[in-house]
């Protein structure tokens, strides 16, 4: 009997070392912003779930998993992983050709830093146009989304201090455009 129990206990620790997936049943009451910070496998496996129980083809899987991560990203963070995914099911029932219309978030949320909240690509060139890029040091980023349906983008701001060609730290920002769905700058605006 102890030996089962260990063997279940290692099992359990072991889902936490790699990150414990949830299937839908485990979270379609968990929040959005609650699943947000799950990894993007495990969202996956959250929207497949979702179409077993509802009995929707397993086809419709990337079309579900666009609007589920749009929807993580813009709408209200205390939504309900249920409710926003029925809301998915129910835009497929009434109008198919819309679920074409959703953007996959992941490209653009795997380019921020889970270390400090940089952009990395943003930072990059940054760092690429400072006088000493040694001396960056990243203070805050921030953006707004931009989601024309033929081109979504992203407005990033990024906050940081460096030194000048005198030698004296300064901070500065920067904003650059960013394709939601590549994740890659599209230009730098100031």
């Amino acid at each position: 009997m102890k030996k089962i129990k260990l063997l279940v206990l290692s099992v359990c620790m072991s889902s936490v070392l790699v990150g414990c997936s949830d299937s839908y049943e485990d979270s379609a009451n968990k929040t959005l912003k609650e699943t947000i910070q799950s990894t993007i496998e495990n969202r996956h496996e959250i929207v497949d779930g979702f179409l077993k129980q509802q009995n929707l083809n397993q086809s419709l899987s990337n079309q579900f998993y666009n609007c589920f991560s749009e929807m993580l990203f813009t709408k209200n963070p205390t939504l309900k992983v249920g409710e926003v995914l029925g809301w998915c099911e129910t835009t497929y029932k009434a109008n198919p050709k819309k679920m074409d219309s959703y953007i996959n978030f992941d490209n653009f949320e795997k380019q921020f830093s889970k270390w400090d909240g940089s952009y990395r690509p943003l930072e990059q060139l940054i760092k690429n146009n400072m006088n000493d890029e040694d001396s960056y040091e990243h203070v805050k980023t921030n953006y707004r989304l931009i989601l024309d349906e033929k081109n979504p983008t992203a407005v990033i701001a990024t906050e940081f201090k460096g030194k000048n060609t005198y030698g004296a730290t300064v901070k500065q920002i920067v904003k650059a455009v960013v394709s939601i769905k590549t994740g890659n700058v599209i230009k730098i605006i100031s």
